[in-house]
């Protein structure tokens, strides 16, 4: 587990006297957190320049950014350098090594860790600008404070984080770009008048006169719906469950825009650590929190508090949350207090009346989601459209992106369709984005782009399930892209098991502003302006066997989605292995160096790295259908089989290059 996070800028200490001015910031998890001394820290800190300057003058690597895993005796530090003078690093303690094969939160290979430690910087690079920037100490160690403690404290809290986005992680510098547009491509291209979904997006807005240079950008994602057992959550449509494959980017528009890989991991992270998008994740207002074990629970219960909501509390918790509403004042207030400063809901009574509804929809519990409704759900999740008591990053976030030359900031929204996503990029100076009318009209316009889109893949036939699963890095393209139909470890730890079970600050207050008659007036306008992606709600009902249900799903794209989560954990480890022997092995740049493996499991592993692309396959060994095929000559990717060689010439890569 994480036992404390670590910023220091040794080019603001000269001497012994003034140590502790490189210290920028020290926080420490769990138990022991608070209890360390200035000296306890100024010893943590020497340790790790020491340990830093020690390999560096091994390796003799004098890069801006660079990377180092410090090994002790059960704790590993992780140090990453940025800016050429900043580093940043987190100590894991209590921890176990890839031998292990347990599902411990301990045994989570430090690759993982080290992956969201770059994230981590680049998502405070997006929110906030380069440490650099910041010459007062105090204001850089608050913007890390409201930051990067957040981020690694949600992880504490939710350690399933780390390995939700999969192998995938251990390139931050790429983004998951999503298989949907070759599907589309291989199937549904036909000789037609009509316009295309993207083509509707290109001429309908942004190179409409009104838009023209204002929008510079519009960013479409195609995102996982994660249901947790324990709660309510946002369901997708089974339909739609296609594979992981089709998850991430589906396509952005400008050819200049440099930041995707940034924006694209900090939104796929937000998917993977809170399970769904909404305004109050965007916003950045829904962080997780420790609650009271069950027996807490039922004597706090006994003096009158609410329990946490679990997936068959939620109609209790809307009623106590509605019953709370309609007290008086004197108790009122205090509800609006606990509940007003993270969520944005005024703290005047008489504004808040106007939006307590009257209770005639059907209990969660009892909506009918056999029969998918007829209309869809979308709309925006941040924009200028919400109400004007709400906090402006309900309105507006301002994201530090580039285009071309050097990064600035820029007005982003969201706007949803479903499980699509759109990321609406706007120069400072488009006040069009302020005007109602025409964000109707974008919406629009948009809604009609997401439904030829659906239309699209509901024509197309469900992919069979291929005998083999694959992650490319592509390093050609100019910005480097990643194609992966891996799964994730979804639900290897179970948190509902765990002493402190986790709740979100806000948790329940995105189903319940999203429920009808609530958020949604006379008119069908959402009078709140915030809301939450996804379709029908309902609950999860856990069974016993509910990972393998979900994992024998008719939409599987490969072998390794219908394999158990405990089997993939273990591929994970041993895939990790010979990746971490494979970057560490003494090559030149230039030269191309493959492996086959055979994984413990009989998975069958290729494993290929060269100037322009990183490849891994695993195939299943024990797949026979393809062994009478000939193939051109004996290599070692032709070992795969004719329908990996087959696969492999149809994604027009030269299968020796």
């Amino acid at each position: 587990m994480l036992k404390d996070l670590v910023v220091i800028d040794p080019t603001r200490s000269h001497n012994d006297e003034d140590a502790h001015k490189s210290l920028i910031l020290f926080h420490e998890f769990g138990e022991t957190a608070g209890g360390s001394s200035l000296n306890d820290k100024l010893n943590r800190v020497g340790i790790i320049q020491g340990l830093w300057s020690l390999t560096q003058s091994f390796e003799g690597t004098g890069d801006e950014e660079d990377e180092n895993v410090i090994e002790l005796d059960n704790e590993v530090i992780l140090v990453i350098k940025v800016e050429s003078r900043y580093f940043m690093a987190i100590s894991i303690n209590e921890y176990e090594y890839f031998d292990n094969n347990s599902s411990d939160v301990n045994s989570i290979p430090y690759q993982f860790y080290l992956g969201h430690l770059w994230l981590c910087y680049k998502f405070f690079i997006l929110k906030h600008g380069e440490f650099s920037k910041f010459k007062d100490n105090a204001i850089l160690t608050n913007n890390l404070n409201e930051h990067i403690i957040t981020f690694w404290n949600d992880i504490y809290l939710k350690p399933e984080t780390l390995i939700r986005q999969g192998i995938s992680v251990l390139w931050p510098n790429t983004f998951k770009r999503s298989e949907l547009a070759d599907l589309l491509m291989s199937e549904t291209m036909t000789t037609t008048d009509e316009e295309s979904w993207d083509t509707m997006i290109n001429r309908r807005i942004l190179l409409q006169e009104e838009s023209y240079l204002g929008v510079k950008d519009i960013l479409i994602y195609n995102l996982p719906s994660n249901c947790d057992s324990q709660a309510p959550c946002v369901a997708a449509d089974k339909k739609s469950k296609i594979g992981t494959k089709y998850f991430g980017l589906v396509q952005n528009f400008s050819q200049t825009f440099e930041s995707l890989p940034d924006i694209s991991n900090w939104i796929y992270h937000l998917t993977q650590q809170y399970d769904v998008i909404s305004s109050h994740v965007l916003a950045g207002n829904t962080h997780y929190k420790e609650v009271p074990t069950t027996d807490d629970i039922d004597h706090n219960n006994a003096d009158g508090t609410t329990a946490g909501i679990t997936g068959n509390g939620f109609s209790t918790f809307r009623n106590k949350l509605y019953h709370n509403m309609t007290l008086p004042i004197s108790f009122a207030y205090d509800v609006v207090q606990e509940v007003g400063v993270t969520t944005g809901v005024s703290s005047s009574m008489s504004y808040l009346k106007n939006y307590i509804p009257a209770w005639s929809s059907p209990t969660i519990n009892n909506l009918d989601i056999s029969h998918p409704v007829e209309g869809k759900r979308y709309g925006y999740l941040i924009s200028p459209l919400a109400q004007s008591s709400l906090p402006s990053n309900y309105k507006i976030i301002k994201l530090n992106l580039k285009f071309g030359s050097h990064p600035k900031f820029y007005n982003v929204l969201f706007w949803y369709y479903e499980n699509m996503l759109a990321v609406i990029i706007c120069d400072e100076t488009f006040e069009a984005i302020w005007n109602h009318s025409y964000l109707n009209d974008l919406s629009f316009i948009l809604s009609l782009s997401m439904e030829k889109l659906h239309q699209n893949l509901e024509s197309v036939k469900k992919p069979m399930q291929e005998n083999f699963g694959y992650l490319i890095v592509d390093k050609n393209k100019s910005i480097p892209e990643l194609k992966s139909s891996v799964p994730s470890c979804m639900g290897l730890f179970n948190t509902g098991q765990n002493n402190s079970p986790l709740n979100l600050v806000i948790d329940g207050l995105d189903k319940l502003f999203s429920m009808p008659n609530l958020s949604i007036d006379k008119n069908g306008e959402n009078v709140l302006g915030i809301d939450i992606m996804g379709s029908l709600f309902q609950t999860s009902k856990a069974t016993e066997n509910s990972n393998i249900i979900k994992r024998n799903s008719p939409y599987n794209n490969t072998f390794l989605d219908s394999m158990e989560v405990d089997k993939l954990w273990i591929l994970y480890k041993e895939l990790l292995i010979f990746l971490n022997s494979l970057n560490r092995s003494d090559t030149k740049p230039d030269i191309s160096e493959e492996r086959l493996l055979t994984l413990s499991n009989g998975v069958l592993c290729y494993i290929k790295n060269d100037p322009q692309r990183t490849v891994i396959i695993l195939k299943n060994w024990f797949d026979s259908k393809y062994d009478d095929y000939p193939t051109k000559e004996v290599t070692l990717f032709n070992n795969l089989g004719i329908d990996v060689t087959s696969w492999w010439v149809k994604k027009k890569y030269d299968v020796e290059g």
